[in-house]
């Protein structure tokens, strides 16, 4: 129910990027916890459409639960009827004719697309551009949309549509500072109960493309610092941060949980982050 209630609110919020930090002792460079496995998993499962879910996740515990959770009902979970420019497909076939070479991808339509050019391998997700106006093509006596890769990156900032969030595992706070599709963050966000008091309004961050904001789990940031290899240069999470924001203050329980601290942290920094 957690990693559902944050799988929405990232999709509420327009979040393009989800990041789980795997905060606790470290026994092992090369694996994570089975929690933050397990929290990135349904995390994925929540953003991946309906359509694609058969062939793209496989049967496994993890998703037991998942048929309980609210559906994302994001934009890119297009519906059978509704036509958009970009789709996201998932790989099932090849064509192979004297001339070119092709992949067939199953986009959540009667029709399915099909894509010139190499092949692409079984079973891989794929963003498609199939053109505002439908393309037709036929190959070896069947009807394909026509349809060439995208970028999922660049479809929001094409578009103007919000098209999802990638989720990747931090195994310590450098892979969260550092890595990701983007290649790092210009602006950076901590926030807990022990950083500054802002009113919403008068909040004033500098020009940033990717900004990135981290919330504490249970134990807040302090935990997750005592934990890390980094804790040798700084000995307070403030110090890892452009900004250490407080973003509940005066708050009445001694606890706020983590899918609240996402909700509150995400509305008070809207104007001046999430929509700049």
């Amino acid at each position: 129910m957690l990693a559902g209630q944050l799988a929405r609110a990232a999709a509420i919020f327009n979040i393009d990027e989800v990041i789980v930090l795997d905060d606790g002792p470290k026994h092992s460079h090369a694996q994570v916890s089975r929690a933050a496995a397990l929290l990135a998993a349904i995390l994925q499962y929540q953003e991946t459409p309906q359509y694609l879910r058969k062939a793209l996740i496989p049967m496994h515990e993890f998703y037991r639960y998942c048929g309980m959770l609210a559906p994302l009902d994001a934009p890119h979970h297009l519906r059978a009827n509704e036509w958009f420019e970009c789709r996201e497909g998932v790989v099932v076939d090849h064509l192979e004719e004297s001339t070119t070479d092709g992949t067939i991808c199953d986009i959540g339509l009667e029709t399915r697309a099909l894509v010139d050019g190499p092949r692409i391998p079984h079973n891989t997700r794929v963003t498609l551009d199939v053109g505002k106006e439908r393309r037709s093509v036929r190959r070896n006596g069947e009807d394909f949309i026509h349809g060439t890769i995208a970028d999922p990156l660049t479809v929001r900032h094409r578009t103007g549509r919000y098209w999802g969030y990638v989720v990747r595992v931090a195994r310590d706070i450098d892979e969260l500072l550092n890595g990701g599709p983007f290649g790092g963050y210009d602006l950076t966000i901590g926030t807990s109960e022990r950083g500054e008091v802002n009113d919403a309004r008068s909040i004033s961050l500098p020009p940033y493309e990717h900004a990135l904001v981290v919330i504490g789990g249970p134990q807040g940031l302090e935990y997750a610092l005592s934990n890390d290899e980094c804790r040798k240069e700084h000995r307070e999470p403030s110090t890892l941060f452009d900004r250490y924001l407080n973003v509940c203050p005066d708050q009445g329980s001694r606890t706020i949980r983590t899918e609240e601290a996402v909700l509150l942290c995400l509305m008070h920094l809207k104007e001046a982050l999430l929509f700049k």
